[in-house]
């Protein structure tokens, strides 16, 4: 299958031959599309790159901003000479005067790109990508998770955001110690997962169990057996410390989210008589885990 990209009216049009095509309508979402791995030293983006300068698109099928994951097929320039003339059918898109007078269709120079698989794409396909879709001014960083083939033989990948949508900062993972990282990341992504998904019990469940991980883990440099403890273990010991070595704002932090959980409980309002939680309490709770990542030294300097 073919893409035909054409710059003046901004239509995409799509071929089985790359010669005869229709304009897509409403247009999808279109962006340059770059692949690295992890272990690239890094890659350096233009920070504007023009159609007729892109190697490889990414077509938008669809996005989930909630559980970040965005579906979608991938496209190789055309190796023959671009632009190329396709014959493109009628369509409402099209200004009336743009309409031939003379036969079924209306040619226009679109510059041409051919669906791949990204497998044959990258360099090394035996090692998963990450995917930078837009310009080196905007773009956005994805990871491959999966790929399914569709009944015309197009590859259609899923790919899932590195960045966590505004939901927290984005996280330095190679910040937290090593023993502690693998389940402190476990747990962010989960946050992330239900914020936009679940209820605020879970949200605020979710938000616990990261804060625990990350303290443990801060902790971790002191005494391995730090990470078998709960919230309010941890807290405590924090607290504990001199006043030079105490981080106020991740203890307060902490208690905050530690308190909003018990509320959270099944059992809390009938032995207590505590109001419920709310959706503002959960988005606090967030926040309080966005704090405590920030003052562990945990978060990207982009964030």
């Amino acid at each position: 299958m073919y893409l035909g990209c054409e710059e003046n009216f901004r239509y995409i049009a799509e071929s089985a031959n790359g010669h005869h095509g229709l304009v897509l309508w409403p247009p999808p979402l279109v962006a340059p599309a770059h692949f690295y791995s992890d272990g690239d030293s890094g890659l350096k983006l233009k920070g504007h790159i023009w159609l007729r300068e892109a190697k490889c698109l990414f077509r938008e099928d669809s996005f989930d901003p909630g559980m970040r994951i965005r579906r979608g097929r991938f496209y190789r320039r055309d190796t023959k000479g671009q632009p190329q003339r396709w014959s493109l059918l009628p369509h409402p898109s099209v200004p009336m005067n743009h309409l031939p007078v003379n036969g079924p269709y209306y040619y226009l120079d679109m510059d041409v790109f051919r669906h791949e698989r990204w497998k044959d794409i990258v360099d090394n396909p035996s090692r998963i990508p990450l995917v930078l879709l837009g310009t080196g001014d905007a773009h956005s960083l994805w990871r491959v998770v999966d790929s399914e083939r569709n009944a015309f033989g197009d590859d259609v990948t899923t790919l899932k955001s590195i960045s966590y949508l505004g939901v927290l900062p984005r996280v330095n993972i190679a910040a937290i110690p090593t023993v502690g990282s693998e389940k402190a990341k476990e747990c962010i992504d989960k946050v992330v997962d239900t914020a936009y998904t679940a209820g605020p019990e879970s949200v605020i469940d979710r938000c616990r169990d990261a804060a625990s991980a990350l303290l443990a883990a801060y902790l971790s440099t002191e005494d391995i057996v730090h990470l078998k403890k709960d919230l309010g273990s941890l807290v405590k010991i924090l607290d504990a410390k001199p006043i030079t070595e105490k981080k106020t704002i991740v203890i307060n932090s902490a208690r905050t989210i530690a308190r909003y959980h018990a509320r959270a409980k099944p059992n809390s309002k009938a032995n207590h008589q505590t109001p419920p939680v709310y959706e503002a309490d959960a988005e606090l709770c967030l926040h309080c885990l966005s704090a405590i990542i920030r003052e562990l030294g945990y978060a990207s300097e982009h964030v």
